[in-house]
């Protein structure tokens, strides 16, 4: 399947790079969330966590170089976003090493991605001009 189908329209910023790793992303936290739901195995969602932060790293850091060479105006503060996000991944990692619960952890994460997307990334994509009905 697509990523990039993975996006809600919702949350399509019009860039197809962008809305495709907004889609793996999502992609990842819903695989997550099913994970800790069925109560899997300590090793696959240990293994999910790590691959969502490991990709969220890279997705971020393109984002931030974007930013940075468009001289974007709220740069600081979308980088503090980020550093959140994956300061939250740490925790919900943490916690599935330990064996402890971090389902109510996932479905914050989830409502927090598509509130970043749907509010700073829109913001970003606004300030480029980029259109996801164009």
């Amino acid at each position: 399947m697509d990523a990039n189908s993975q996006t809600p329209e919702l949350l399509r910023l019009g860039q197809e790079p962008v809305d495709g790793e907004h889609g793996v992303q999502l992609q990842l936290v819903e695989a997550l969330r099913a994970e800790l739901e069925r109560n899997g195995s300590c090793g696959t969602t240990a293994e999910l966590v790590d691959r969502l932060l490991v990709f969220s790293d890279m997705h971020f850091g393109s984002e931030e170089l974007l930013m940075r060479l468009r001289s974007y105006p709220r740069y600081g503060e979308h980088v503090e976003e980020h550093r959140r996000l994956l300061a939250h991944l740490r925790e919900i990692d943490e916690r599935v090493r330990r064996g402890g619960e971090a389902g109510a952890l996932a479905d914050e994460l989830r409502r927090w991605l598509v509130g970043h997307i749907a509010t700073h990334d829109r913001a970003f994509a606004e300030h480029e001009g980029w259109s996801a009905h164009a």
